[in-house]
């Protein structure tokens, strides 16, 4: 039992997850290398099974120890949607980078699943408002990817090691890091880069504010990371224990902003920032339901019912309905905002196996629009935010 933790600390999170990139969102603390995906029954049943068994146990997707934070995770995540587009890109990017690779005496430098495993970093990890052409702030960016690659090559034992540094091997790793993101005469493999995590960074959006909604409806305690009320997109430590601007938080969190306003700016964090406060809230004026409420998954109906999770809290005299978008990215299309568009949801419904009323039911993020046969349409219910939480006093 002593050893059980640490060794498999060493082997997989600090060993395989550092030679695998397949899809680095898989490769955190605490996740389960044999399994790289499930389907949505699945997470129902794990849901049931944390309410029966560990009702208390914590539910953290950040930590002081994670390798990605979880808003770079949510980014990455939703390169799983799009196999063939990334596949197409790193063939393109792996051209443009010939230049950039050196031949040591025990192969290429970086090594294929090393460069791999760079460009995905960078792909979930490109600052928000970091301009390609930005030397400064790229010189600054430049320096944290440089901290977790070194790392990143040491804790695989690939090529180099913490016992063994290969100076040669990384000191090209390094070069081909820097010739990227700094070089002048690669500005075009820089900016195509940057581009691509642009268009990620939207779904990655939605992604996040879905998993914070998950977090803390699903059976167990919400634990909140220091800091990552806004965006996280920080890489393994030390860079995911820089300092905190609690001051601008608190001044934010202080603030009364409108829904709209808060999506047409979600790139400042502050979206994030008011879906945890709500759902906080709510946990807090229905402790008992979130703590022992029953778990109840929801039937989904019509043209994207593959595209949604819904589930309800049961407790006595009230009850909760939690509705969310999953593998939406295509839903999403090319809108500015981590919001579906309202019509791309069609007919797509939730059965309600209870009646709602209006009269007595609150929506956190829009009101709920039953229908008379005890449905929701995400045209409605998800017409104004990219999630909600509907409560009702029974």
């Amino acid at each position: 039992q002593q050893l059980t933790a640490p060794s498999a600390a060493k082997a997989v999170e600090d060993t395989a997850f550092y030679r695998s990139a397949r899809l680095l969102s898989r490769n955190d603390v605490g996740f389960e290398a044999e399994r790289f995906s499930a389907p949505l029954e699945a997470f129902h049943n794990e849901a049931q099974r944390r309410l029966r068994d560990f009702p208390d146990n914590l539910l953290a997707t950040a930590t002081h120890d994670h390798k990605r934070g979880e808003d770079t995770r949510a980014r990455l995540a939703v390169l799983s949607e799009r196999g063939p587009w990334l596949a197409s890109r790193v063939e393109h990017w792996r051209e443009l980078a010939e230049p950039l690779r050196a031949q040591l005496d025990d192969g290429l430098a970086p090594s294929p699943g090393d460069e791999l495993m760079l460009l995905q970093t960078l792909l979930g990890s490109w600052p928000l408002q970091l301009d390609p052409h930005d030397d400064q702030a790229l010189h600054a960016y430049a320096e944290r990817v440089r901290q977790w690659q070194q790392k990143a090559l040491r804790e695989a034992k690939l090529r180099s090691s913490w016992s063994a540094p290969n100076e040669a091997y990384e000191a090209c790793c390094a070069n081909y890091l820097n010739s990227l993101l700094l070089d002048p005469q690669n500005l075009q493999l820089r900016k195509s880069v940057a581009d691509a995590a642009q268009l990620l960074a939207c779904p990655g959006a939605l992604n996040s504010l879905v998993q914070v909604l998950m977090r803390m409806t699903v059976p167990g305690v919400p634990d909140l990371y220091q800091g990552n009320e806004y965006w996280d997109f920080s890489l393994v430590d030390p860079d995911n224990r820089r300092a905190v601007d609690y001051a601008a938080r608190r001044s934010t969190l202080a603030d009364a902003t409108p829904l709209g306003e808060l999506l047409a700016h979600w790139h400042d964090g502050r979206i994030k920032q008011a879906l945890i406060a709500r759902v906080l809230d709510c946990r807090q004026s229905h402790a008992e339901l979130f703590r022992r409420g029953a778990y109840l998954p929801l039937t989904v109906h019509g043209r994207h019912a593959d595209k949604v999770v819904a589930f309800a809290r049961l407790g006595e005299g009230e009850r909760a309905v939690i509705i969310a978008p999953r593998l939406a990215s295509t839903l999403l299309g090319a809108s500015p905002t981590p919001l579906i568009p309202a019509q791309n949801w069609e007919d797509t419904r939730v059965s309600l196996p209870f009646a709602l009323s209006p009269a007595t039911s609150t929506g956190l993020f829009g009101a709920a629009v039953v229908s008379p046969v005890r449905e929701l349409l995400l045209s409605a219910v998800l017409s104004d935010f990219p999630v909600n939480l509907l409560i009702e006093h029974v």
